[in-house]
């Protein structure tokens, strides 16, 4: 009986740490949400501190050229907040109300809704 119960719980916790797994969002939905989190940073925008979160939590066991990708697609996207072209402006302020709220959404399993959404260039 006590062997049953033991078998019941190894194979709870195994199912456990696949559905923890699975609730991951793809590198390239993490890369995006690192350029959305530098976006948001770089306006001011009141959602900087939610991607930051998203991106801290979501980083977590990265491969190292993952995290540098993110790193390089964020200081792009800083770049391009800051700058004084209007369609440069009127292209992050699209991303940043489009496929940047993705990762905003309802966070229940407390990691960002898994998305398509793709890095822009």
């Amino acid at each position: 009986m006590r062997t049953a119960a033991l078998a019941i719980a190894a194979a709870a916790t195994v199912a456990a740490w696949g559905t923890a797994a699975s609730a991951r969002i793809s590198d390239v939905d993490y890369i995006q949400a690192s350029r959305c989190h530098a976006i948001a940073s770089a306006k001011g925008g009141s959602d900087a501190e939610a991607l930051k979160t998203v991106t801290k939590e979501e980083g977590r066991g990265r491969h190292a050229t993952v995290k540098r990708m993110a790193d390089d697609a964020a200081s792009r996207a800083a770049r391009d907040a800051r700058s004084d072209s209007a369609q440069k402006q009127a292209k992050i302020d699209a991303e940043l109300g489009g496929v940047c709220q993705v990762f905003l959404g309802e966070r229940t399993t407390g990691t960002a809704a898994k998305s398509n959404a793709t890095p822009a260039s």
